[in-house]
């Protein structure tokens, strides 16, 4: 799927060998496009952007990799770090959803319960073959 370019877009020279413009004008008017989408729609195809990692699961292999690190200082340097991001993420989309009317009595509650449990936590107490799963 291409994203919709405009005058403001990133803009790149490209010298073209004898004969490819044409190629490119045929495929665009074959395909009921500009040339420029047409050669941006090829490059989509060919340098497709890459899929959204999945959060939960980039998170529990830094928890992992944090609570396996050798040194008891630097393991806890870096928790202290991931947990304060944690922290400001969880304070970013209670923000966010209060802003939006879109946040239950309930739901607010569940979130400071989340929010408590992040902060509480120590490295020390995960149970590393939960994880591991």
């Amino acid at each position: 799927m291409s994203v919709p370019t405009n005058r403001d877009s990133d803009k790149f020279v490209l010298r073209l060998p004898d004969g490819m413009r044409d190629r490119i004008k045929a495929a665009a008017e074959a395909n009921s496009r500009s040339m420029n989408a047409e050669v941006v729609a090829t490059l989509e195809e060919k340098y497709p952007a890459p899929e959204p990692e999945d959060l939960g699961e980039r998170l529990k292999n830094l928890t992992i990799e944090i609570a396996e690190m050798p040194d008891p200082d630097e393991r806890a340097e870096m928790w202290d770090y991931l947990r304060g991001t944690l922290l400001e993420m969880a304070d970013n989309i209670l923000t966010a959803k209060r802003a939006s009317g879109n946040l239950t009595t309930e739901e607010e509650q569940r979130h400071i319960d989340r929010r408590k449990k992040i902060a509480d936590s120590d490295i020390s107490h995960f149970d590393l073959s939960k994880l591991k799963r």
